[in-house]
């Protein structure tokens, strides 16, 4: 030891030169070698051993000395594992690139097989050029048998983990059966204070007023409480032709607006089947996507919402899922059905009480007004217009006289529009030129403004396109009253060339035609749409307004 120590001193001191320092740098290298615990061994391009330390030498039974020059085939593994060493030989030099961890076997002498891991890296000559390879061996047999041990102890300790497992669910299987058993019962309990409950708050909250939009909200609400669903609707029969009145929908369900119900298939009540099935249910599947009031729906319910035999609507829910309801929701919705029906008659019966009330009130209102201050006002404007005819010398006199004439004749013009707005009948009653020229004395007696009125006489004329014509004349006037500043206006109706034509222009201010108009002139067009009549408002800043309505006769002939 004492002399290896001396002349590794010495080498690295530089005191050995040519051949003693070489060989005390191969002396020091073999020891390095020999002493490392895995094999080491270098081959040529030719897969020849060009060394080896003494652990590789000893798998091969031989010295290292005799390894050189010898190749795999020569080993005492060639005949079985030669050609498997040189390809991975081959493969690194070719390449140029490190293999690492390669899993082999070898045989040695005596017959033992090892594993071994394998390491193999190129060698390269100070140009860059491969010109064999170092490799690296460790035996691993040991290790891999003793991970396979570990294995397969693992894998009966799973076993027996398993098998434990089994015989604690199986001792535990009745106690399980008993538990879910009580859970089940108390949940039905549970269950059925709960639709106790609900059902009471709805009857309570449906019961609890007589405003028809209310008890339509409530219903859907008890319906919510009840079962779940993703729509609820009100549909009711009016004229025998299915309304739908009311709908609530769960968030991001159903069209993005559906306020008019446009976008609702309300034949969805005849898939359901005939009034004497109802109530009932579908289920629908991939092959009809329209099954419900919107398209969505998978599962549909309804019942009829009946008073007595007389069936006045439905209650409708449906559900994005399939398959969601069942008979005991069906109970349930008829409950709520029939809980509605009654609330919406006492509502409707509430509504034409007051209905009746109001028609009443307003009949006696104008009895009373036609009685008394119609026939005062109609006296008063007699007596001015007297006095006027008298002419009395005084100017001041005479001038306070016609403006009590004007102010008479308008308030009597002013009285026989709300007369007419409080006897519907009346309007039923009056022509529809008369009707325009009680507007047109009233304007002029508020505005103090000259109407020139060509108002010719339309004997037959359908009541609704007389009201039509009535409302847009009595909201063109009340425009000009409140924005024109007009000095004159101009009035015709006419009745030629197989139409009714209105029209009604005035001097004032006017407005750009190309803005968008307010609610008055919506209603107006609405009013036209609904008769089917043509309206038309040709305006101009500064220069006035003129509107037009215009509708054929041969579609108004009763």
């Amino acid at each position: 030891m004492t002399d290896t120590v001396a002349v590794y001193t010495s080498l690295l001191g530089g005191n050995l030169q040519g051949t003693e320092a070489l060989r005390a740098a191969q002396q020091m290298l073999s020891l390095v070698m020999d002493n490392i615990p895995i094999a080491i061994f270098w081959k040529d391009l030719e897969s020849r051993y060009l060394g080896c330390n003494k652990v590789f030498a000893a798998l091969a039974g031989l010295e290292p000395e005799e390894m050189i020059g010898k190749t795999d085939l020569d080993m005492p593994w060639g005949s079985l594992d030669a050609d498997h060493f040189r390809d991975w030989d081959r493969r690194v030099m070719d390449s140029g690139q490190p293999k690492f961890e390669i899993l082999e076997i070898i045989h040695r002498r005596d017959g033992t097989a090892l594993q071994i891991e394998t390491n193999k890296v190129p060698l390269l000559d100070a140009g860059g050029r491969v010109i064999g390879l170092l490799g690296t061996s460790e035996d691993v047999t040991a290790k891999l048998r003793a991970e396979e041990e570990r294995r397969q102890s693992f894998e009966i300790l799973d076993e027996r983990v398993k098998l434990r497992t089994a015989e604690l669910s199986r001792a535990n299987s009745t106690l399980r059966r008993e538990v879910d058993e009580r859970v089940r019962l108390q949940a039905e309990e549970r269950q059925l204070r709960s639709y106790a409950e609900a059902m009471r708050e709805t009857a309570a909250a449906i019961s609890s007023s007589l405003d028809f939009d209310e008890i339509l909200e409530e219903v859907l609400v008890g319906a919510e409480r009840l079962l779940s669903h993703d729509l609820g609707a009100v549909v009711l029969i009016e004229s025998g032709v299915p309304e739908l009145v009311h709908y609530r929908a769960r968030f991001g369900y159903g069209p993005a607006s559906t306020a008019d119900g446009d976008s609702l298939d309300l034949n969805i009540l005849q898939r359901l089947g005939t009034e004497a099935l109802l109530p009932s249910a579908i289920e629908v599947g991939s092959a009809a996507p329209t099954c419900g009031l919107w398209r969505d729906a998978q599962s549909v319910i309804a019942a009829p919402m009946k008073i007595g035999d007389h069936n006045i609507g439905y209650l409708l829910v449906e559900s994005a899922t399939a398959g969601l309801f069942d008979s005991s929701h069906i109970d349930r919705l008829s409950t709520v059905a029939d809980q509605a029906a009654a609330a919406i008659s006492n509502a409707r019966l509430f509504t034409q009480t007051a209905q009746l009330a109001a028609v009443d009130e307003r009949q006696r209102l104008a009895r009373d007004l036609h009685d008394s201050v119609s026939q005062t006002l109609w006296t008063a404007s007699l007596l001015a217009s007297s006095l006027s005819q008298r002419k009395p010398e005084d100017e001041a006199l005479a001038e306070d006289i016609e403006s009590v004439r004007n102010l008479t004749s308008g308030a009597v013009a002013e009285m026989r529009t709300l007369l007419l707005e409080l006897r519907p009948q009346a309007l039923e009653e009056s022509h529809l030129d008369d009707l325009l020229s009680h507007l047109i004395e009233g304007f002029e007696s508020r505005r103090r403004v000259d109407v020139h009125a060509d108002i010719e006489h339309i004997a037959d004329c359908p009541l609704d396109v007389k009201e039509a014509f009535y409302r847009i004349a009595q909201e063109a006037f009340n425009n000009i009253s409140r924005h024109a500043g007009a000095t004159s206006v101009t009035a015709c109706l006419s009745q030629q060339n197989g139409k009714l034509r209105l029209e009604i222009a005035d001097d004032g201010c006017g407005f750009e035609a190309s803005r968008p108009g307010g609610l008055g002139t919506a209603i107006m067009n609405e009013r036209a749409d609904d008769v089917g009549a043509q309206l038309t408002i040709d305006s101009t800043t500064g220069q006035g307004t003129t509107l037009t309505v215009i509708a054929r006769l041969e579609r108004l002939a009763p």
